[in-house]
């Protein structure tokens, strides 16, 4: 296993001990779902996440994310990560939000990193919630460093608070 891989599979632990640690506020689940079109062709993408607040604003935790790419005229491409989020919440558990999320590629067709910035809104209760936000993904490779893949991303989600 590579030190990459060990630090990623090392901060995924610790994301995971996160829900833990705040059991006196409500921890969020979501699974989400991203839809974007380019010049270039399609993109999919099912996520899970599991963020846990720390304080009252910000919230940490887990992702793991599938993602599908059909590029016109080529061969398409799937992809499986998983890493980290960090959501600040600027006007409470409801509202807008700001977020961004890191993952590295576990398996599939393409090696490195996933940055994801996310600004977006959520609206719900105390029992459950819709995420609804843009984000503009950056690709990290081994060789080429940081690549804008030129594409937004409309994500909604639904979730629930325990």
């Amino acid at each position: 296993m590579t030190v990459r891989r060990s630090i990623a599979a090392l901060a995924v632990l610790l994301c995971l001990c996160l829900p833990a640690v705040a059991a006196d506020r409500p921890t969020e689940a979501t699974g989400s779902f991203a839809l974007s079109d380019s010049d270039a062709g399609q993109l999919w993408s099912l996520g899970f996440n599991l963020d846990a607040p720390l304080g009252k604003v910000l919230q940490v935790g887990p992702a793991l994310v599938a993602t599908g790419i059909d590029p016109d005229g080529g061969e398409s491409v799937y992809v499986t990560s998983a890493g980290g989020r960090i959501t600040l919440n600027l006007t409470g558990k409801n509202g807008l939000f700001v977020a961004a999320g890191a993952l590295y590629n576990l398996g599939g067709d393409a090696e490195g990193y996933l940055l994801t910035p996310e600004i977006g809104v959520k609206f719900g209760g105390d029992g459950g919630f819709v995420r609804v936000a843009v984000a503009h993904p950056y690709h990290y490779g081994n060789d080429d460093g940081a690549v804008d893949l030129e594409r937004t991303e409309i994500v909604g989600a639904l979730g629930i608070r325990f």
